[in-house]
């Protein structure tokens, strides 16, 4: 099981690792980051090249409403924490997506939300929740409140650690 424990984070960036971390630091990964401890970037190993959205799962994305949005992430970000043992620590994330949840409406044809599924549970939890946070019609409060429990996500498990 990854959870709370499995990062000994050395910079406020790999916090979190794998799960919550921030991107990797592409200096760190070529040679070294001069900006060592203090770097806001991920200096521990990550598994494999991160899960992205092809143009055709992107169009469906922006067919939902942000509330729409909010519920799919929802799923899999209470079933990626459940997964990986850390629920108890992103319980006030996930009351805000909750929050702003809408039950989808938008008709999606079962081949294509099962790749879409299937993609989305290979996504860290940080990616799923960077979803969210970069929709162009998101509330800035939001961001804002969702980056206040992100970073308390991340502080929490790195006590856990």
């Amino acid at each position: 099981m990854l959870g709370p424990g499995t990062s000994l984070a050395s910079n406020p960036g790999s916090l979190g690792h794998p799960e919550v971390c921030r991107r990797p630091c592409i200096y760190f990964s070529v040679s070294s980051c001069t900006n060592g401890d203090q770097c806001g970037y991920c200096h521990m190993q990550h598994a494999q090249r991160p899960a992205h959205l092809d143009k055709r799962q992107r169009e469906l994305m922006q067919t939902l409403n942000t509330g729409e949005l909010m519920a799919v992430l929802l799923r899999h970000l209470r079933l990626k924490a459940e997964e990986k043992g850390f629920l108890p620590l992103a319980m006030d994330v996930l009351a805000i997506l909750e929050r702003h949840a809408e039950a989808p409406t938008a008709r999606v044809p079962m081949k294509v939300q099962s790749k879409l599924d299937a993609l989305l549970s290979k996504m860290t939890f940080a990616a799923l929740i960077g979803m969210a946070l970069r929709r162009k019609d998101v509330d800035p409060g939001f961001v804002q409140e969702m980056n206040q429990a992100l970073s308390g996500l991340r502080s929490l498990w790195a006590l856990e650690s």
